[in-house]
């Protein structure tokens, strides 16, 4: 069984890959049929990044979605470097 499990490659794609066009992408995830194929493709796409909302603006009342507050962080970064400067 120790041979067998070493030849496995654990997930690990061998070779080089290439990455998706933006139409490739946008045909996968209109033909996603469920929320959670949907997730899948987005924890794939993320890894083990972090999404974080920064805080709104102080003084504004308006909701509305803003997307220059989502930021894509690594997950060791701090959350007081969560700023778009």
């Amino acid at each position: 069984m120790l041979a067998e499990r070493e030849q496995l490659s654990g997930g690990a794609i061998d070779g080089p890959t290439e990455a998706l066009s933006g139409v490739e992408v946008a045909r996968h995830w209109d033909g996603a049929e469920t929320v959670a194929e949907r997730r899948a493709m987005l924890v794939d796409a993320i890894g083990a990044d972090h999404v974080r909302v920064l805080p709104a603006i102080p003084g504004t009342r308006k909701h509305v979605f803003n997307p220059d507050r989502i930021v894509l962080l690594p997950a060791a970064a701090p959350f007081a470097l969560a700023s778009k400067a």
